[in-house]
């Protein structure tokens, strides 16, 4: 499940983790694009370049074979035209799934793609979202991704929705990873998951009914041994919770 505010999202996974990701814009998609175009151009011309460099070797070892190959436009496609066109064509794809969503223009960026769920995309998300690029760069200059960007909460392009991905700031990412990891290390006894519902239902617990907050943190301290004096009614019963449970987590969690 996500949920959405202005320009961060927030994802529940299944395994009751919650992470908030600030939200990349076009700004950031359009420098990283940018960067990224750029190297392509640069790779394609230096291809170009080894192959008119390896024509003049030939030529100098063997004039005829040079003027052979010269005078066949077919091989020429071959030698030019498909691997600059392979070049500019996968590009994003092959990085994108060897660096993990990732591409040289996204790293300087300072963002990368994760799916709808908070995780990795895989080949196949990674594939669709590519192959949309023909559609959002329609009618030219990627004029309905752009649109599309600019309509929508998350501002993803036709080929996110498709691949149910989005793109999202980096050092947001690291930042909230890094907090999770120091949560673990000071919280024995409870699992990654059950460290993440207890900060969860101490940051919510003002909004919780007093039967919903009994219920939870309950369960919560019987999963590490824990028990709690029955106060004489609900709000106290609950009272006595919440104290244990910001014992439990370190006194932190509690404030927003």
């Amino acid at each position: 499940m996500a949920i959405i505010y202005e320009d961060t999202i927030t994802i529940h996974s299944a395994g009751a983790m919650e992470m908030e990701y600030s939200i990349a814009g076009l700004g950031s998609r359009t420098y990283a694009f940018t960067i990224d175009w750029h190297i392509r151009v640069v790779l394609v011309l230096a291809w170009l370049f080894m192959i008119y460099l390896a024509g003049l070797a030939i030529n100098l070892v063997d004039s005829d074979l040079y003027k052979t190959v010269s005078n066949s436009n077919k091989i020429i496609g071959y030698l030019l035209i498909l691997p600059s066109f392979a070049i500019y064509l996968f590009y994003h794809p092959v990085l994108e799934v060897m660096m993990k969503g990732r591409t040289p223009g996204k790293r300087m960026a300072g963002i990368r793609i994760i799916t709808v769920d908070g995780e990795t995309p895989n080949v196949s998300a990674i594939i669709v979202r590519n192959l949309f690029r023909i559609v959002d760069s329609l009618p030219t200059m990627y004029l309905v991704g752009i649109g599309c960007c600019l309509f929508t909460k998350t501002q993803i392009r036709i080929g996110d929705l498709a691949a149910h991905t989005l793109l999202v700031h980096e050092e947001v990412m690291e930042d909230k990873a890094i907090e999770q990891m120091s949560r673990a290390s000071h919280i024995p006894g409870l699992s990654v998951a059950q460290i993440e519902v207890l900060h969860d239902l101490l940051k919510r617990w003002k909004q919780l009914e007093p039967d919903t907050r009994i219920r939870l943190g309950g369960r919560l301290l019987e999963a590490v041994s824990r028990t709690v004096e029955q106060g004489k009614s609900a709000s106290t019963h609950a009272s006595n919770i919440h104290a244990a449970l910001l014992e439990l987590s370190g006194g932190n969690s509690g404030k927003s």
